[in-house]
């Protein structure tokens, strides 16, 4: 049995030579202590839909940070959750190969981390590839050109140059999904003295979010209200967060302009003819790509099923 698989900030993703995508969750637990150890209530959805009914001896935790392991223990509750689902016992994961996509830019003491935390949960059969090089797996088979490919994730954005087997040169940048939340949740707070959840955050993207001037969606979301701390519904139009998303997308943006004005002109050159490619949930966001184009001056061209592009092309 093959699978790959990335421990994202926002999602675990796993997926199958066979099935094709077999678990999309959020890469969140809820724990408490026993004897001094984390022991696993739930993990995913659940999870968050428990988030805002939690006992006082249980917490939630986001055991991965841009792109790391922040909590090793929680991420092995959480890996060896997923594996139990998927695969079953430690015995019936000595069979499994297992590929893992990693930050292009991990360290070599990051990656030992994540072998540390597969082993420990009965998986020895181990391939590391960096996600970079697994989007370029879905754009061409040749292993020798180069792409110019832009991920933005939860907790980061990748800007690299990439072959299918090799990074030529890549940059993270910790501007990404998780820094539009923060930028959404506080622009609300400012207008209208409310906090929103997580999830009511994640909804607002999906549905309104835009980076159309003119757009007027509207979507009702549950929040307190933070002058009588009293649940209530809300309005919230295009228009609320348009500022918040802009500010957020032009530093990326911009970001990615640096790191192309920093390659040899033989990489611009190239880039030139063939463009940039996007995927991750980030990029997912309603204008986006007509947005980006403006601003870079490039073909930009964003990858189908951009949210899960590392894990199919792990193994395409």
């Amino acid at each position: 049995m093959t699978l790959s698989i990335e421990l994202g900030s926002s999602h675990v993703k796993v997926y199958d030579e066979d099935q094709g995508l077999i678990l999309y969750e959020p890469s969140i637990v809820v724990a408490k202590n026993k004897n001094n150890k984390p022991v696993l209530i739930d993990f995913g959805k659940s999870a968050y839909e428990m988030s805002s009914q939690l006992r006082e001896d249980e917490k939630l935790v986001q055991p991965i940070k841009n792109g790391v392991i922040s909590d090793f223990h929680c991420a092995k509750l959480l890996l060896d959750r997923v594996l139990e689902l998927l695969v079953g016992n430690k015995t019936r994961r000595k069979q499994l190969e297992l590929i893992l996509c990693i930050p292009s830019c991990a360290t070599t003491a990051q990656a030992n981390e994540y072998i540390k935390l597969l082993n420990s949960c009965g998986v020895s059969a181990i391939t590391l590839k960096p996600q970079l090089c697994c989007i370029c797996r879905l754009l061409d088979n040749d292993i020798s050109k180069p792409y110019f490919i832009v991920d933005i994730g939860a907790g980061k954005t990748e800007i690299g140059i990439t072959t299918i087997r090799k990074v030529i040169d890549a940059i993270s940048l910790s501007l990404a999904g998780e820094m539009i939340d923060m930028s959404i949740h506080e622009v609300l707070q400012y207008r209208y003295n409310i906090s929103i959840s997580r999830a009511e955050t994640e909804h607002l993207k999906e549905n309104v979010a835009s980076l159309y001037a003119t757009d007027a969606t509207t979507a009702k979301v549950r929040a307190l209200n933070l002058t009588n701390s009293t649940w209530q519904d809300y309005i919230i139009s295009s228009q609320d967060i348009y500022d918040s998303l802009i500010i957020c997308y032009d530093k990326i943006l911009e970001g990615i302009n640096a790191f192309y004005n920093s390659l040899d002109k033989e990489y611009q050159d190239t880039i030139k003819k063939t463009g940039i490619f996007f995927s991750g949930l980030g990029c997912e966001i309603i204008g986006f790509e007509k947005y980006a184009q403006s601003k870079l001056n490039l073909d930009v061209y964003i990858l189908d099923a951009p949210a899960i592009a590392t894990v199919e092309g792990a193994l395409n």
